[in-house]
């Protein structure tokens, strides 16, 4: 039995030994709204806060707005509490968040065995570019990455710079189909697209 002085002292001994952590669960958050100074600051510390870890990350600024989607572990009865402190100390912005599941083994193993590409596309801005690059892109039967686009002035070509720059993989047999694909947009819209092996 571990009663009286043997049950203190037991009590005393284990007092402050590490206890095992509630389980964690992966969720994707999205933030949006003024960029200010900070912003990614204030989250990341509430993250901690509540016992989460930011794991993964991607911001950009898109007008005068920020955004920011991140990969998070945290303790799944923890997510309310966050996102109402988050509300609070954050009250111009928009934070959603949503469970995910972790990669699947095989899923991982698939994309090891293609090949990484970059795929690099610039010309006049024009409807329906993003829409016919991620088609094509779909039917050749390409996995994309990362992809990023923006709008500049372009004072020496008299129209506004249209760029995008997407990171996929495939296998190399697919790869002559997406090329043949690239170069229908690029007449199409009069554009120039270049892909090369990473």
């Amino acid at each position: 039995a571990l009663g009286g002085a043997h049950g203190g002292a037991w009590a005393a001994a284990t007092r402050g030994l590490c206890t095992p952590k509630a389980p964690t669960t992966p969720f994707v958050l999205f933030l949006s709204g003024p960029d200010k100074t900070g912003v990614v600051a204030t989250l990341t510390s509430s993250v901690s806060e509540f016992g989460g870890n930011v794991e993964a990350s991607r911001m950009t600024q898109l007008g005068g707005d920020f955004s920011l989607v991140a990969l998070m572990q945290l303790e799944e009865a923890k997510l309310s509490p966050l996102q109402e402190a988050l509300a609070s100390r954050m009250p111009d912005y928009i934070v959603n968040a949503r469970k995910t599941e972790p990669k699947k083994v095989e899923e991982v193993n698939t994309l090891q065995g293609l090949k990484s590409y970059e795929l690099d596309l610039e010309g006049p801005d024009s409807v329906g570019i993003i829409a016919a690059t991620t088609e094509a892109m779909a039917r050749s039967g390409v996995s994309i990455i990362d992809m990023s686009t923006d709008l500049s002035n372009a004072p020496f070509a008299g129209f506004p710079l249209f760029t995008l720059q997407a990171t996929f993989k495939t296998d190399p047999n697919c790869l002559k189909l997406m090329q043949e694909k690239a170069k229908a947009i690029e007449d199409r819209f009069g554009l120039t697209i270049t892909i090369s092996e990473r």
